[in-house]
């Protein structure tokens, strides 16, 4: 368990190196995953741990890499394909102001919260929300968890 976090913080420190040599996003996501991967599955190696525990170990590592990049993309995910429907819809033609009129935070809000009434995520009782899903809480506090990660390492 401890190479497992080691290999985290690792993935994270070399990430943020990368991004300092001004590396595009999507290649220092690659890239200090791979390097990581090698350290973390050399280090295995040597140290004589089974094949399923390198599997293991890897496995995790892509799991959390992948989490790492798509829950915070999500939501600029939402964003851009809002811009392309305005500007498909409009014949790319569209004014500065006709735009911000069309997309704003509310907007992006309602549609998101609108979701989760639609799937019952959402509990509406005497007009107080509450939220129904156990998954959705425990994501909550793993992204307030990579939030606070990231300040901490963006200080330096």
């Amino acid at each position: 368990m401890i190479i497992l976090i080691i290999s985290i913080i690792l993935k994270l420190l070399i990430q943020k190196l990368f991004s300092l040599m001004k590396i595009k996003i999507d290649k220092v996501h690659i890239y200090s995953t791979i390097v990581v991967l090698i350290i973390t599955n050399t280090y295995c190696i040597i140290y004589n741990h089974s094949t399923e525990y390198i599997v293991l170990i890897s496995s995790i590592l892509i799991l959390l890499t992948y989490c790492l990049v798509n829950i915070p993309g999500a939501y600029l995910t939402s964003i851009r394909i809002r811009i392309f429907e305005l500007v498909y819809k409009n014949n790319s033609e569209i004014t500065l102001i006709e735009f911000d009129r069309l997309i704003n935070d509310k907007i992006l809000f309602e549609e998101r919260f609108q979701r989760l009434k639609n799937f019952n995520l959402l509990l509406i009782e005497n007009d107080m929300y509450q939220l129904n899903s156990n998954k959705l809480l425990l994501l909550i506090k793993f992204v307030k968890l990579m939030k606070l990660i990231f300040k901490k390492l963006n200080r330096y």
